[in-house]
């Protein structure tokens, strides 16, 4: 073999290894790439579930302060509980539990305010229910379960955020 075929030869394996290599390190840093997105979207849909439990509260002020069955009657569900349950089910089915239980026990506490609702009084559905003790214990249980969904997201939320220290 001559030294210009020996020559050509090498060239040509270093070239084809150097292609080789420069597309692995594309293709390492494509991923890369997706999977940092993929976190940055998850950490979006935690603080949406999370900002929509916090909303919740806007609910719970409108319906308690309800001063007629009708106002009472538009505000069957809350919205905010809801939505926050769908991302949970789309995007961390770890979180479908308990804020299905906290959306249910909104709809709960919205029972207690029809069922204690006097048209005849002067307070509000909220001011009718604090009446019955109950609705103090259903408060503070509705309370319980968004702290417990809280919890459990703020956990979620660590798993995602040590990933981006580690890269």
């Amino acid at each position: 073999m001559t030294d210009a075929i020996q020559t050509a030869l090498i060239a040509g394996i270093a070239a084809l290894l150097g292609g080789l290599v420069a597309n692995w390190n594309a293709r390492s840093l494509h991923k890369m790439d997706e999977a940092k997105a993929l976190r940055q979207t998850y950490r979006e849909k935690l603080e949406r579930i999370l900002e929509l439990l916090g909303d919740t509260m806007g609910w719970f002020l409108e319906a308690s302060s309800a001063q007629t069955l009708e106002q009472l009657s538009s505000l069957s569900q809350c919205p905010e509980a809801r939505e926050a349950y769908n991302l949970s089910c789309l995007y961390f089915p770890q979180l479908r539990e308990p804020i299905g239980e906290y959306s249910d026990s909104m709809i709960m506490i919205h029972g207690y305010l029809v069922d204690a609702f006097d048209p005849m009084s002067p307070l509000s559905a909220g001011g009718d229910a604090a009446r019955h003790e109950n609705y103090t214990d259903a408060i503070a249980h509705v309370r319980g379960l968004r702290m417990k969904a809280e919890d459990l997201i703020g956990e979620i939320a660590k798993t995602y955020n040590k990933a981006d220290l580690i890269q």
